[in-house]
């Protein structure tokens, strides 16, 4: 029997590519490669506007990191908020 993987915390409305794009990501990422995994996948974003995002932050080092799942959930979400506003 195949082992069923839970989706990282955040992903539940992730697309399964993205949720293979999360799978092939480091537990956490710091706000400069969220910003490059966002822009790769669902819009052009910096890492100066990522900072400015909600997400639960966590500084190891001084670094502020978050999951890849929760860059792309929040990115996400707020592309089909756009496009539902725009139809």
């Amino acid at each position: 029997m195949a082992k069923q993987v839970q989706p990282p915390e955040g992903a539940s409305d992730l697309p399964d590519d993205l949720l293979d794009v999360v799978a092939q990501q480091p537990a956490k990422i710091d706000r400069r490669t969220g910003a490059a995994l966002v822009t790769a996948h669902v819009f052009p974003t910096t890492p100066h506007t990522v900072k400015s995002w909600e997400l639960p932050w966590e500084y190891p080092n001084g670094r502020a990191v978050a999951s890849p799942a929760t860059y792309l959930a929040y990115a996400y979400r707020k592309a089909r908020q756009k496009t539902a506003a725009v139809t």
